[in-house]
């Protein structure tokens, strides 16, 4: 039975790759990795540290021209006359915000060039699904902006990466079958 891929699964995924490619350099001159956080919508939404990133699924959308109907076989136990049939997986796209915040304009150039440097317009996410297994999710760029905050002498530097992302709910739902282990032709 394969797992499920969906939020948790997708967060915890970009947790774990966004620290090892996005970096900036500090007062010291040394790079470190940004500051990663999930966006909390039930919160209140407030970036505190920067530079950091922010990642929010916004929309969720069968992938209807993904799905097959038909239910894939299994296992077969011809002891018992019997096989097991499981339901097709239900694919979604997952559509997520990846924000990246500083106070410079040479920490964002640094965090989007790594960025942009590493994951191109289509990539590859390596997911753990909620089996363990590893899965493979198509990432796709699908919309950039530049969304800077200005007040007064202050600014924020902020860009906005949208991207679509490959995902399946698969919960393994089994059904037994009978079937035909022998066959007797007659002829009369």
């Amino acid at each position: 039975m394969a797992g499920s891929v969906w939020l948790k699964e997708v967060d915890t995924a970009l947790l774990k790759l966004i620290p090892t490619i996005v970096k900036y350099y500090d007062e010291n001159d040394e790079l470190v990795s940004s500051a990663v956080m999930v966006r909390n919508p039930e919160g209140t939404y407030k970036i505190e540290e920067f530079p950091s990133v922010s990642i929010f699924n916004y929309n969720q959308v069968f992938a209807s021209e993904r799905y097959d109907r038909e239910e894939v076989l299994t296992k077969r136990d011809i002891e018992r006359k019997v096989a097991v049939l499981e339901k097709s997986a239900l694919p979604y796209y997952l559509y997520y915000q990846i924000d990246f915040w500083a106070k410079y304009q040479e920490d964002i150039n640094e965090m989007t060039r790594r960025w942009l440097g590493f994951i191109p317009r289509n990539f590859v996410l390596e997911v753990k699904d909620t089996e363990g297994n590893i899965r493979h999710c198509n990432m796709e760029l699908v919309d950039f902006a530049n969304a800077d905050y200005v007040k007064g002498d202050e600014r924020i530097f902020h860009r906005v990466y949208s991207y679509r992302i490959w995902v399946e709910l698969d919960e393994g739902y089994e059904k037994e079958y009978p079937v035909v282990t022998e066959c007797e032709i007659r002829r009369d």
